[in-house]
């Protein structure tokens, strides 16, 4: 399978050990992306009576989420350019014994049926998973740039985050109000993230923002550089607890409303419980 004419189809599937698994599907001749969010069993209830009941394990798939995307060809071509320089010439597996990991399971499958496999677990990246993570490399930029929907961004940023992956991405999901989903992880502040600091920089000025990091792992830093540099309303954030508690001392102090605001951090004066706080705010 040297070229794009040999391949029929590309498999990648990730199964974290306690999470549901993500498979993704590229069909060559349709030039598409198909994204799945599979559990592979379900519980039944069985009541005793109107109180009580039993639970049994129902071993079967339970598809969560299933949507399909176009792949850009110029995409496509770069990805199987990635691919073939990698020079995968034989199924391969190997990993590590952890507790609490993800594996994932890579597939080429020729126009005559013959699959060439990568099976790997819990994976560092280092030099014995250089090939590895040349895939995964691949796979991700691909599946960046073609997956547009807001819930297929949180699926791959939960099968990225399983990953040796340091980053955040960012995915514009309205225009009236403008709105920002955030997802991936990220270590340390702005200075590490050059691409995140300029696009801070390039945000639109005296316009209302509103910032989704539900699935971000996003150090307090960074939420303040957002809240610093631009009109930016955040929601998701496990920053509300804190900013929660320090209003409650406050409020036990009898400082008034108009105060609190004033004496939080600009940072947590930003952040929101829900999407519609802010849009009651900024109308």
């Amino acid at each position: 399978m040297s070229c794009r004419r040999d391949i029929q189809q590309i498999d990648i599937l990730f199964a974290p050990a306690f999470d549901p698994r993500m498979q993704f599907t590229i069909d060559m001749d349709k030039s598409t992306l198909r994204e799945c969010l599979l559990r592979t069993y379900y519980y039944q209830q069985e009541y005793i009576d109107s109180s009580y009941y039993r639970e049994h394990r129902r071993d079967t798939l339970v598809v969560l989420y299933d949507k399909t995307y176009n792949i850009n060809p110029s995409d496509l071509s770069r990805f199987l350019r990635e691919i073939h320089q990698i020079q995968l010439d034989s199924s391969t597996a190997q990993g590590e014994s952890v507790l609490d990991g993800a594996g994932f399971k890579f597939s080429l499958i020729g126009v005559n049926c013959d699959t060439l496999t990568m099976i790997t677990w819990s994976p560092r990246r280092n030099e014995k998973y250089k090939k590895e993570y040349q895939v995964l490399d691949a796979f991700f930029k691909l599946s960046q740039y073609t997956i547009d929907a807001k819930e297929g961004f949180s699926i791959l940023g939960r099968a990225k985050n399983h990953f040796d992956y340091d980053s955040l991405q960012l995915l514009k999901i309205s225009d009236a109000p403008i709105e920002y989903y955030m997802w991936g992880r990220a270590e340390g502040c702005l200075e590490n993230y050059p691409e995140l600091s300029g696009f801070i920089r390039n945000l639109p000025d005296n316009i209302p923002i509103l910032l989704d990091v539900g699935d971000a792992g996003c150090p307090r830093c960074i939420i303040k550089s957002f809240a610093d540099q631009k009109n930016v309303y955040i929601y998701g954030s496990s920053l509300l607890s804190i900013k929660k508690e320090i209003i409650e001392q406050l409020e036990k102090q009898h400082i008034k409303q108009d105060s609190i605001e004033k004496i939080l951090p600009k940072e947590l004066s930003k952040v929101f419980e829900t999407k519609d706080e802010i849009l009651h705010i900024i109308k």
